[in-house]
C-alpha cells in the first residue's frame, strides 16, 4: 500500500506523506524493506526532515533484518565517519550483505581488499 501511495499506483493518487506513515507503520512491525524506506527517507528528507540518527536507527533495524541493501547503505555511512571501529562494522556489514547475495556488497569488500592489498588506509579515502 505504501509503494501504491508513494507512486501513484493502482488508481490511488500520489501521497508521499501517506506512503510514508505505512512504511513506518510496517517498519514497526519489522517489515525489512519498509525499514529501509523510512531510513531512505530520513536520508533524503522528501517527507521528513533529513534525520542522520533516525536514517541509521532505520538502516540498522532493516540490515539486522537481513536486508542486504540496507546493509550497503549502512556500511557506506559508516565508511564516512574514519574510525577504525566503523571502518570494522562497515566491513561486517558488507561482509553479510556480500554472503545474501548482493554485488554492491561484493565489490565494497572486493575494493576494501585491493585498498589493504596496496597499503592504502580507510582514513586516506
Amino acid at each position: 500500500l505504501s509503494e501504491c501511495y508513494y507512486y501513484g499506483d493502482n488508481n490511488l493518487p500520489e501521497d508521499r506523506r501517506l506512503a510514508f506513515e505505512y512504511s513506518l507503520k510496517s517498519a514497526q512491525q519489522n517489515d525489512a524493506e519498509a525499514a529501509y524506506c523510512v531510513a531512505l527517507s530520513y536520508i533524503d528528507g522528501d517527507v521528513v526532515d533529513k534525520d542522520p540518527e533516525l536514517a541509521n536507527y532505520w538502516l540498522r533495524i532493516a540490515a539486522n533484518l537481513d536486508y542486504a541493501d540496507a546493509q550497503l547503505a549502512l556500511a557506506c555511512a559508516l565508511l564516512r565517519e574514519k574510525s577504525e571501529t566503523s571502518f570494522k562494522e562497515a566491513t561486517e556489514w558488507l561482509t553479510r550483505g556480500a554472503a545474501l547475495g548482493n554485488s554492491d556488497c561484493q565489490e565494497g569488500l572486493y575494493l576494501i581488499e585491493q585498498m589493504q592489498k596496496l597499503g592504502i588506509s580507510y582514513l586516506d579515502v
